[in-house]
């Protein structure tokens, strides 16, 4: 890993690296990673402090088609050699092996694969582990129906023929506000926010936070 604040060169051979370690091979094209294919494209971009606390931001840029673009952030914590490599570690469990599985063919045992049908259509859904950060001395248990929540809400959603993602961020920081953000093709959606807002979650006096990622890829 490299020092306490990446180039971008050095941002884009570490996503090289990780999505080559899954048997796609990347190359360079102007700041993005491409296949022969030339897309799906990805790209990433870090940003070393918010304000003034010691968070980094890791912003991935996916190019699903010639006019989509699939954005996910990821927060790294802690001082200034850890920051990045939290935000790398965020991505690669919550968002790298669903895009992997989705756009680039390449199935892993973390996510998880499901045929979704609506009245609009039928989906292959690819959905992350649900990744969950927590600061008290004792694991939180998180709604079991929560999948199944997000599921129902989606499926009575009308959606085109065409990918899209929904990425799910839950978060109790003990004696503040929740925060709950679900955002559906980079977009807030509110449906999926009130559905997930309305889950059993668990009171704690201690920070907690919970994500997911899901690609729906159309049927013929």
């Amino acid at each position: 890993m490299s020092g306490p604040v990446p180039s971008a060169d050095e941002v884009r051979q570490h996503l090289k690296a990780l999505i080559g370690a899954q048997g796609v091979e990347l190359s360079d094209y102007k700041d993005w990673l491409v296949t022969d294919q030339a897309l799906p494209a990805i790209r990433g971009n870090w940003t070393h402090q918010i304000g003034n606390q010691e968070i980094g931001r890791l912003d991935i840029q996916v190019l699903s088609d010639a006019e989509r673009v699939i954005e996910e952030s990821f927060a790294g914590m802690g001082a200034d050699g850890e920051r990045y490599t939290d935000a790398l570690q965020n991505f690669q469990l919550g968002s790298l092996h669903v895009l992997l599985s989705a756009l680039w063919s390449r199935p892993h045992e973390s996510v998880v694969i499901q045929e979704w049908q609506s009245p609009h259509g039928r989906w292959t859904a690819h959905v992350g582990e649900f990744v969950s950060r927590c600061l008290g001395p004792e694991e939180v248990s998180f709604p079991p129906d929560l999948l199944h929540v997000i599921r129902n809400t989606l499926m009575r959603t009308e959606l085109a023929p065409e990918v899209h993602w929904l990425r799910t961020f839950y978060c109790k920081p003990g004696g503040g506000d929740t925060v709950v953000e679900v955002l559906l093709d980079n977009e807030d959606w509110a449906a999926g926010k009130k559905a997930v807002s309305e889950a059993m979650w668990p009171a704690s006096e201690y920070y907690y936070s919970l994500r997911n990622f899901i690609v729906l890829v159309p049927q013929a």
